[in-house]
């Protein structure tokens, strides 16, 4: 009785720990948050400037890349620990993903430019209607994309492809480089887990982006070919009836909170670019 008390007790404090371990990422992470994104605001200004140097231009963005950097770190540990907690909740919304994926995708091609990478989109235009969470998946294709560019060599290529796939919605990611063998991709997505020491990166990425997946009731997959092509492939549903009345954000059942909500990005269907 005894032990059974005293395990019990041992089990409390260590699910004690766990949370006040989740509460101190969450609250640290806002923390760091904020001063990064009022750093980035000044070096973008600058940036626009035309009396700046080369050396001073490329001083500036260099600054600009590890300050983003910093602040993706910071919303992967964010996202982790609501992951944890159980608190990210689905928010669907009613948008065109094509458009969606074509005008985020556009934020990366700046980067590639700096490594000389060809950075393609193929990704069908059309008009249909499709329920998606606009926070999750700009996570996911943010941290996929962000991983080719990351791993793909100077000169070399990527191509985002989109696609319907019945009522589901096949986003692929394809960079060249190196050959990933079978046995690291079955362990790619394990949290911490790096295919070399060397690697650039703390591991969490494609760990965070497959939870993140998975949340969205939707699957992820690697295939790596000895050309040294490597391909993501996320699948996610985007038609309404796969989601409840308390997912979407959208429902008239939810409007009543929709004034508590925090202020998130909006997305303008007809355009291409993000409306902020």
């Amino acid at each position: 009785f005894f032990q059974f008390k005293n395990r019990r007790k041992t089990t409390k404090k260590l699910q004690e720990l766990d949370t006040a371990k989740n509460t101190f990422f969450a609250n640290i992470s806002h923390e760091f948050r904020t001063p990064l994104t009022l750093i980035n605001g000044p070096i973008e200004d600058q940036l626009a400037s035309d009396r700046l140097s080369p050396s001073e231009r490329k001083n500036l963005r260099a600054a600009l890349r590890n300050s983003q950097r910093l602040k993706d770190l910071v919303d992967q540990l964010l996202a982790l620990a609501k992951l944890e907690s159980g608190n990210l909740k689905l928010n669907i919304q009613c948008t065109n993903l094509p458009d969606f994926l074509i005008a985020h995708a556009e934020a990366f091609t700046f980067s590639c430019s700096e490594k000389h990478i060809d950075f393609s989109i193929a990704v069908p235009n059309d008009e249909k209607e499709d329920w998606f969470d606009q926070d999750i998946l700009e996570k996911i294709l943010y941290n996929l994309i962000g991983n080719a560019i990351k791993y793909t060599p100077e000169n070399g290529s990527i191509t985002l492809k989109g696609a319907r796939v019945d009522n589901k919605y096949e986003i692929s990611i394809i960079n060249s480089g190196k050959y990933i063998p079978l046995e690291q991709q079955e362990k790619i997505f394990e949290r911490f887990y790096q295919t070399s020491s060397k690697n650039p990166g703390t591991g969490i990425g494609l760990s965070l982006t497959k939870e993140l997946t998975e949340v969205h009731k939707g699957c992820i997959s690697i295939k790596s070919e000895e050309s040294g092509f490597t391909e993501f492939k996320v699948q996610i549903p985007v038609n309404k009836n796969i989601y409840s009345d308390q997912e979407i954000l959208d429902n008239p059942k939810n409007l009543l909170f929709l004034n508590y909500l925090p202020k998130r990005k909006s997305f303008c269907p007809k355009m291409r670019q993000p409306s902020w």
